[in-house]
């Protein structure tokens, strides 16, 4: 329905702003058409519009899929909906914490300064400066053994009451070196941690320094100029990219893996994707490694996977 709608538009020379799984973000007076068109399919037993309009006169910001705010504005007056969710995207931003405390919407703050940005009620230099005091932090919890094992120079000597422990929470910032990727444990102020003691995610030492924080001000930055990667151009209306495929790969629940892997080390697809190196190691593994690397505990299950394997070869 969303790709009939899309072509109706482009029939009168119009197209849409942006899209979600249920929902197309339309020009107002292509509603009436749009609603009449799908009508007749309508499965109920009420004379209402298949496709209801949510939201009418709002303005449309979008930085790529997924980074965008819906406002109004009046003269230099920008309005953000208190109380809708849906009128702007936390995508990229919903992980960090809440720099400034309890009772500041923040996420919505920061999309009022990037349309006055936008607008040039503010300039770049004011944008930074507003929160360049603050600094780029999430909460993350230790919910693997890899992730527990880079707490262990800092348990070391701690009574069991003030080590970070399996299930529990920490901090982890944008590292402002590609090499140091900071991570403390958690605290309800957050902001603090940049001036205390910290372990390197990497390497497992134990450091400290503002330096090796990144800042929220110089994110944000980045976030703006974001370039949207699944469509072709990059300013006002966006083409669809060709794709020619080469090959298809078949992925299961490793997959979830990924968003954790995009905070805490680089994404490596191929890991998910070259199944001749992964049969190869697991021919040549120890029940030790396999445990270890795996988590394949039992050596049954082991020799099993090794004795399909060996049949496919």
């Amino acid at each position: 329905m969303l790709a009939i709608t899309e072509v109706l538009l482009k029939r009168t020379g119009n197209v849409h702003a942006f899209c979600d799984t249920d929902s197309m973000a339309v020009p107002k007076e292509c509603v009436k058409d749009i609603q009449d068109f799908f009508q007749p399919l309508n499965p109920y037993n009420f004379d209402k519009p298949l496709f209801k309009e949510e939201k009418e006169d709002v303005w449309f910001y979008g930085i790529s899929a997924k980074r965008y705010v819906l406002y109004t504005k009046e003269d230099n007056k920008i309005t953000i909906k208190d109380g809708d969710e849906r009128a702007y995207s936390l995508y990229g931003l919903g992980h960090l914490l809440n720099p400034f405390g309890n009772g500041v919407n923040w996420q919505k703050q920061i999309w009022e300064d990037i349309l006055k940005l936008h607008y040039g009620i503010i300039n770049e230099g004011a944008f930074i400066q507003k929160y360049s005091n603050f600094y780029a932090i999430s909460k993350r919890s230790v919910s693997s053994k890899d992730i527990m094992r880079r707490f262990k120079s800092f348990n070391n000597g701690r009574t069991y009451d003030k080590q970070i422990k399996p299930f529990g929470f920490f901090l982890i910032g944008i590292g402002n070196n590609k090499d140091i990727k900071p991570i403390a444990p958690f605290s309800k102020e957050p902001q603090e941690a940049v001036h205390k003691p910290f372990i390197d995610y990497k390497s497992g030492k134990i450091l400290q320094g503002i330096k090796y924080w990144k800042r929220l001000g110089d994110v944000l930055v980045s976030y703006i100029n974001h370039k949207e990667s699944k469509m072709d151009g990059s300013i006002g209306i966006l083409e669809r990219k060709h794709l020619n495929v080469s090959d298809f790969v078949y992925i299961g629940k490793e997959v979830s893996n990924l968003e954790r892997k995009g905070t805490l080390d680089k994404p490596s697809y191929a890991e998910y994707t070259d199944q001749e190196a992964l049969n190869k190691r697991l021919l040549e593994i120890t029940p030790k490694e396999a445990k270890e690397e795996f988590g394949i505990r039992y050596r049954s299950t082991l020799k099993k996977m090794k004795d399909r394997i060996k049949k496919t070869i």
